[in-house]
């Protein structure tokens, strides 16, 4: 009888773990047709984009490469992806790579992959003639969108995040792609908005989801701050 306990909570412990990353395949395979192999890549060598994956399981870290970093290598000139493990400080990895982008690209966007975080505190260590290349921030975390007139004053053009405890993985998977593929940046905000408010509506009725539909939508909502008629392809 232990035995037979010990497994039941050994699966129950497995499906926590493993129900986010399927909803999350689910959503970026079959919800919404992965397209980024079939787009045109115009403009390509004046940019770059730095992503950084914070602390967390290595089946969220594999799912956050193997999803961003396809879209990352086709449509900018040069992709850092940095992974910070738990036995690792990742800081020096970011700002060296942060650095060498901004040095050498005109404009550099910087994708944070993470949940409620400080990065904004490594950027602003850059010199600040370099820190005038920083496109758009785009931030994951939950409550990170008070973060926005501070990277804006840092330098970057455009800023777009999250305002409470958000399902931010969500409208990312919908964003990374409209702005990949050269839509405007508050069209590609708005119209992840909506992908997401649907799917938000259907997984607000899985057992286990406490809040209602409506209730993840406002917590998860992004919104853009800066120069949001911006797309991949503009530059200073």
């Amino acid at each position: 009888m232990a035995d037979f306990l010990t497994s039941r909570r050994r699966f129950a412990s497995l499906v926590v773990v493993l129900a986010p990353l399927l909803v999350l395949a689910l959503l970026a395979t079959q919800i919404e047709r992965p397209f980024w192999r079939f787009s045109p890549v115009p403009r390509q060598e004046r940019r770059a984009a730095v992503a950084l994956r914070d602390s967390a399981s290595p089946l969220e870290q594999w799912a956050s490469r193997t999803f961003t970093l396809p879209y990352l290598e086709r449509h900018y000139a040069r992709a850092y992806y940095i992974t910070d493990f738990p036995d690792m400080d990742a800081r020096d990895a970011f700002v060296s790579s942060v650095q060498a982008a901004l040095a050498q690209y005109e404009a550099v966007d910087i994708w944070l992959l993470a949940h409620s975080n400080d990065y904004i505190d490594w950027v602003a260590t850059i010199d600040p003639a370099l820190r005038q290349h920083i496109r758009l921030v785009y931030n994951t975390g939950c409550y990170d969108e008070v973060q926005a007139a501070t990277w804006l004053r840092l330098g970057a053009v455009a800023y777009v995040g999250h305002p409470g405890e958000s399902w931010s993985p969500v409208f990312y998977i919908y964003f990374l792609r409209r702005w990949s593929l050269g839509k405007r940046l508050d069209v590609a905000v708005s119209e992840s908005n909506t992908q997401m408010s649907r799917t938000l509506g259907w997984m607000g009725r899985l057992p286990g989801i406490v809040a209602g539909p409506q209730e993840l939508y406002e917590e998860s909502r992004a919104s853009c701050y800066g120069r949001c008629d911006i797309t991949i392809e503009w530059s200073r």
